[in-house]
């Protein structure tokens, strides 16, 4: 247990630590990266279907979420 605190308690890996600032930063750059590949999945879904002229079912095949 000891060789786990002082691994956790390193200065080195504390410094790598991500403050609450950065760390709300990151997951709104997720949140976005995330939003935008959801609405291109939509649109591609919408080829898919309209453009393509797939049936809905060979569509949801793919395993679209």
């Amino acid at each position: 247990m000891a060789h786990l605190d002082s691994i956790v308690n390193d200065p080195a890996i504390e410094s790598k630590n991500l403050g609450s600032d950065t760390r709300s930063q990151l997951q709104q750059k997720i949140d976005s990266i995330r939003t935008k590949l959801l609405d291109e999945q939509r649109n591609l879904q919408s080829l898919a279907t309209d453009d393509v002229g797939l049936s809905k079912a060979t569509v949801m095949s793919f395993k679209f979420r």
